[in-house]
C-alpha cells in the first residue's frame, strides 16, 4: 500500500520485507527518506533505525515510524530510536504527502 500512495504522489518506493532488509537497502542506496514500519520480522523498526543511525552518524536519512501505536511512550521511544516523523497506521496519502512536506521543508533550510 505505502508503495501505490508515494508512486501516487509521484514518487518512487523500494521494499523492505524485514529490518535486516531495510538496512541492508540503506547501506546499499542511501535513501533520504525512509517510512519505516514499527513491526517487522526479524530486526523490528526501532532496531533497524538505531542500526542505520549507528552505521550513518546520525545523519541522513530522515526516518518516519509506521505503527498502530498511538501512546506518548511509543512515540518517545521512536524519537530516541533516532526517528524523525510517526504516522499512525492506517496512514493516509494525505498523511504521507504531509510528510514528504515536512521533510523537503526541512531539507530545503540545509
Amino acid at each position: 500500500m505505502m508503495q501505490m500512495i508515494i508512486k501516487k504522489l509521484g514518487g518512487d518506493a523500494a521494499l523492505a520485507e524485514n529490518g535486516i532488509e531495510a538496512i541492508n537497502l540503506q547501506n546499499e542506496h542511501h535513501y533520504d527518506l525512509i517510512f519505516m514500519d514499527w513491526q517487522m520480522p526479524d530486526c523490528d523498526g526501532v532496531e533497524a533505525t538505531k542500526r542505520i543511525r549507528k552505521h550513518f552518524n546520525n545523519n541522513n536519512p530522515w526516518i518516519v515510524a509506521l505503527t498502530a501505536n498511538a501512546s506518548t511512550t511509543d512515540k518517545q521511544e521512536a524519537i530516541e530510536s533516532g526517528m524523525n516523523d510517526y504516522l499512525l497506521k492506517p496512514v493516509s496519502v494525505e498523511d504521507i504527502q504531509q510528510a514528504f512536506e515536512r521533510y523537503f521543508a526541512l531539507a530545503d533550510t540545509e
